[in-house]
């Protein structure tokens, strides 16, 4: 909920730092001067009195002023009209970059076509003007003895042709006669080549032949493979499916075919580790046979032997000794102890400390190993287990056996449950005109509660005014500032603590102000005005202490 502030603000040239305007998808109804932020425009609007205006972040055009090739022609400041500025009668359109001095075949110019302004390359202007070369120069190509291009003149109309291929190192285009079994050689004239293959060897993995001039080589696939000859292209494939089904394997004898560590082999069955497989997603049978050769688990989900399982559930406890506290003996801690196994039971018949903890144990107190402990290992205090088997009776510094006679004020107890005796139920007593008489007995009960009316006395509130308001002033102080040059002002008050509640005011006006107060000391604060520069005692602040 929004507070409201039924007054106007004002803040002395001081800023409004961290601040967001009100967020709004539509706008609001409008009073004069107020503007928020358009959620949906993501624009800042104001109310003018009639309408909303959004301010975009671009600002407003002011002037308009044509460049080169542009003119205004009518409008105003607000809409202008600009238009192309030919320039002059022949409508040449004023260049920006100033007269050229050279001129490509890929250069461009505007032109009309058709009522619509088109770019139009030099050599498309070139291909329409032919009929006004009046020169002709046919140029001969760097990887060329002669032109491949001839012409009927060099003036005038002129007809030009392309040349044949004549052989040698000249240039034209293919000439005719040619088929599917000649070729072109170089003297330019279509030759049928000549056959000069007589034969040729084809080898396997095992024999070899030779193939004589129209033979024919079969490529005939075995079991597991086939083979395919389409448009010059002969394809092999493994057919698996043809393959022997065996229903055994032997470890010592069965290989399996794959890559291995980057190289393509066989692998003998038994070289072949089950953890280089998937994880499998279903139950794994094992047919009746063990699992053997496992390590100890250390995770709650790994299995375990038959040894594990039987250490942890067989024998659980095993009873070794008596111990002496006093004396360490036997060594189960420091840096000679002896090995001990996870159950092992010692009890003790001599109290003392016991470990490096010093854990103070007695006669009849039991300690169970609860970690397996090697020889001169010094054990820690966790690695065993202490159960002690009698209790002291407790006293003011001891924790023990404690009773509860009744004849003390407690009434009988079951299940370890105490509850006092019942006595003389007190459960609303007094009032803010009365003062109460408790009285209990030896143990502390309240056998009765007595009220009586509170009676004060004329004489028993002498100066009491007075009193109240000297503990008031004692409590608090006005501290009148300002000296019309400075903005920041260290009050020293004798209040002795920084829990102080400041309120400052306008002397004139008594009108309540708001300014920075920084708590220095116990007995100084400091009232910062600002931008704003009080005249001579201008301001007063309120120091009150708190308490």
């Amino acid at each position: 909920m929004a507070i409201k502030i039924y007054n106007d603000i004002t803040l002395d040239s001081n800023q409004i730092k961290d601040v967001s305007l009100e967020r709004l998808s539509a706008n609001p109804t409008g009073f004069e001067g107020q503007i928020y932020y358009n959620t949906a425009e993501n624009a800042i609007r104001y109310y003018d009195g009639s309408a909303w205006i959004e301010l975009d972040g671009a600002g407003d055009v002011t002037t308009v002023t044509a460049n080169n090739g542009l003119k205004i022609t009518g409008g105003d400041a607000t809409n202008p009209v600009v238009e192309v500025d030919y320039g002059d009668a022949s409508n040449n359109i004023i260049a920006s970059a100033g007269a050229g001095t050279t001129l490509l075949a890929t250069d461009t110019f505007l032109g009309n076509d058709s009522g619509t302004v088109k770019e139009f390359t030099i050599q498309k202007i070139l291909n329409l003007a032919s009929s006004a070369v009046t020169s002709l120069t046919l140029a001969v190509g760097a990887d060329s003895t002669g032109s491949p291009l001839t012409g009927s003149g060099t003036t005038g109309a002129i007809t030009l042709s392309s040349r044949p291929y004549n052989g040698g190192s000249n240039i034209g285009f293919v000439p005719t006669g040619g088929g599917s079994t000649t070729f072109l050689n170089g003297a330019g004239n279509w030759t049928t080549p000549i056959d000069t293959t007589a034969s040729w060897d084809a080898e396997g993995d095992s024999g070899s032949q030779t193939i004589s001039n129209g033979s024919t080589l079969d490529f005939i696939g075995g079991t597991g493979i086939t083979t395919a000859l389409t448009a010059n292209t002969l394809t092999t494939t493994l057919a698996l499916t043809e393959l022997t089904a065996n229903t055994t394997a032997a470890a010592g004898t069965d290989r399996v075919a794959g890559i291995w560590s980057g190289s393509q082999g066989t692998k003998q069955l038994q070289g072949i580790p089950i953890n280089l497989f998937a994880t499998p997603t279903g139950a794994i049978a094992m047919g009746s046979n063990k699992i053997t050769g496992l390590a100890d688990p250390s995770n709650p989900q790994d299995a375990a032997t038959k040894a594990y399982v039987d250490a942890q559930i067989v024998g659980g406890l095993n009873y070794i000794g008596t111990y002496n506290a006093s004396t360490n003996i036997p060594v189960l801690t420091g840096a000679s102890n002896i090995a001990s196994a996870i159950g092992d039971v010692y009890s003790v018949d001599t109290a003392g400390d016991f470990g490096p903890d010093a854990v103070a144990v007695e006669d009849g107190d039991l300690i169970i190993v609860t970690t397996t402990i090697t020889a001169a290992s010094n054990p820690p205090n966790s690695s065993f287990s202490i159960v002690q088997n009698n209790i002291d009776l407790a006293t003011n510094s001891v924790a023990g056996i404690a009773q509860f006679p009744t004849g003390n004020g407690f009434a009988t107890f079951t299940n370890g449950v105490v509850k006092l005796s019942a006595g003389d139920e007190k459960t609303a007593e007094g009032s803010t005109s009365e003062s109460l008489t408790i009285t209990t007995d030896a143990f502390g009960k309240i056998t009765a509660v007595d009220a009586a009316a509170i009676s004060i006395t004329t004489g028993d509130i002498t100066n009491f005014d007075a009193a109240v308001n000297s503990i008031i002033t004692d409590y608090s102080e006005t501290i009148t500032f300002g000296d019309a040059a400075l903005s920041s002002f260290p009050l020293n008050h004798s209040l002795a603590t920084r829990d102080v509640m400041v309120q400052v005011y306008d002397t004139s006006t008594y009108d309540t102000v708001e300014c920075s107060v920084e708590r220095n000391l116990t007995t100084q604060i400091t009232i910062d005005t600002g931008s704003y520069i009080p005249g001579a005692s201008a301001l007063a602040a309120l120091i009150t202490k708190i308490v």
